[in-house]
């Protein structure tokens, strides 16, 4: 009984697929314009979307950021932090 149901709707879906409308223009106006509509839904085939060319372009390279020298601590707040990790705080703070 149930392949009656799935070959009933198999049958409904070709029938459906077979009255949708289907419709294909062309035009060329300098440049060849393709569209196709299947039912309620237009698509465009040709002229396909412009794609950036970065693969035939050489990357130009930007200039490294001179990195800011850090600063280094006094050897007294130095041990300060080895005995106290929570003044490692203070002394980047201030």
């Amino acid at each position: 009984m149930l392949w009656c149901w799935i070959l009933g709707v198999f049958i409904a879906l070709l029938f459906l697929l077979c009255i949708t409308r289907v419709g294909v223009r062309a035009a060329f106006d300098g440049e060849l314009k393709l569209d196709a509509k299947f039912g309620w839904f237009p698509f465009r085939i040709l002229p396909l979307k412009k794609r950036r060319k970065e693969a035939g372009k050489k990357a130009e390279k930007k200039p490294e950021k001179k990195k800011k020298p850090e600063k280094r601590l006094s050897k007294k707040l130095q041990r300060k932090q080895k005995l106290n990790p929570r003044s490692k705080l203070r002394g980047i703070i201030s």
